[in-house]
């Protein structure tokens, strides 16, 4: 059964698919959260080098933003199935968001420079999990401890073109390291197997160009183009030790290592807002991520059928903040915040069949003399490949803190 996991791991960290996520692109602070991750025509604090950097060009002062994020994943898999050993939760505390934006008037118009850094992936769960294997009295118990973090940095500027556009752009790059620790016990708790992984990502880069416009008072519009402008290199290596106490084929002990280098895909991002009233704002983004075109060492990722692993994929994220009288600490008026997003995977299995969650969120902020805190809570389930058997129900809390200088 262990092999099974070593195999999934190999995947996982040799192949680049736990890469399949939008990287860059994920959204951060909790008022996005909030509103369903429905910011690129909104963007208007320091979390905007993130989600639009034209945006940032609303800003007046100075302003630092601090965001956290907590993260817990429990999976239901079929009782006559629990041989795949999943693992029974996850769950993982990261610093997701930090960001310094410094506005100066040139002219009569505002130029802004702005720096931060986000974790993009965070490999920071442990996990345990207890499963049957050949008769019901014998049992394999998998606890696995993973941490490490890929993080992407950016240095961005935004200008009012005209009275009425903005543009703005970064320029980005990627780092990190993940380790991976994994020993399998017998129904006597003795060590059977151990395995060990570590990775490195270093080298990517990529720029991001946005736009913003103010179409009227009430209306605006925003959109977001991200290009891969280096490969993302992965250095790896990977030991693997079998007990001969248990298992006949130590022979199949292993260690190794290598380098891949992992072509991601081009973004497209546009989204509008629409303010009726001085309390009420609705957002609608939709984005397009092209991951048709990944490729791992120069090469598209197929399933040995032929059907490629990666799909085009789209996001649809709606949202909507409305403004109380007042809040419960002091006389500001206080934001209420509802939204969905869908986030499909974009991996596809061999018969064509792929992961889709839709992620519902809520939010609430308190305004301060200098800034802001923000709260938010999202709660989606991950249907694997559509079939309604493997899902995992996703809960995260993100808070976010908008201090202006």
């Amino acid at each position: 059964m262990f092999k099974i996991l070593s195999s999934i791991l190999i995947i996982l960290f040799i192949a680049g698919n736990v890469l399949a996520v939008n990287w860059g692109f994920v959204g951060a602070g909790a008022r996005s959260s909030g509103m369903g991750g429905a910011f690129i025509a909104v963007a208007d604090d320091a979390t905007a080098i993130f989600w639009n950097p034209a945006g940032l060009t609303h800003l007046r002062r100075e302003e630092i933003s601090l965001v956290s994020r907590l993260e817990n994943g429990t999976w239901n898999v079929p009782a006559d199935e629990q041989e795949l050993s999943t693992p029974e939760s996850t769950s993982s505390l990261s610093l997701n968001f930090a960001s310094f934006a410094y506005p100066i008037k040139l002219g009569n118009r505002n130029f802004v420079l702005a720096t931060g850094v986000t974790n993009i992936l965070d490999f920071a769960y442990n996990w345990r999990s207890t499963n049957n294997v050949n008769n019901p009295g014998e049992k394999l118990t998998f606890i696995e401890n993973n941490s490490g973090k890929v993080y992407q940095m950016f240095v961005g500027a935004a200008i009012d073109v005209l009275p009425d556009i903005a543009f703005g752009t970064t320029f980005n790059w990627h780092f990190g390291d993940v380790f991976y620790k994994g020993i399998e016990y017998n129904s006597a708790s003795v060590i059977s197997q151990k395995q060990n992984t570590q990775a490195s990502f270093s080298a990517g880069a990529s720029s991001t160009f946005g736009v913003f416009i103010d179409l009227s008072s009430k209306l605006h519009f925003g959109s977001v183009v991200k290009i891969r402008l280096k490969d993302v290199e992965n250095n790896f290596e990977i030991e693997s030790l079998y007990n001969p106490t248990y298992y006949s084929y130590t022979n199949q002990n292993f260690k190794f290592g290598g380098t891949s280098n992992l072509s991601f895909p081009a973004t497209y991002g546009a989204g509008i807002s629409w303010t009726p009233s001085d309390v009420l704002t609705f957002d609608i983004d939709y984005d397009l991520i092209k991951w048709s075109n990944y490729k791992t060492n120069g090469a598209t990722p197929k399933h040995l059928n032929g059907i490629e692993k990666f799909i085009d994929i789209t996001q649809w994220h709606f949202g909507l903040e409305f403004l109380l009288s007042k809040n419960f600490l002091n006389d500001y008026p206080m934001p209420i915040r509802l939204g969905a997003y869908t986030d499909p995977n974009p991996q596809q299995s061999e018969n064509k069949k792929f992961t889709n969650t839709t992620f519902f969120t809520f939010g609430f902020g308190i305004p301060l003399e200098s800034g802001q805190l923000d709260f938010s809570l999202e709660y989606g389930r991950r249907d694997y490949f559509g079939i309604g058997k493997y899902y995992e129900n996703i809960v995260r809390g993100i808070s976010s803190l908008i201090f202006r200088l």
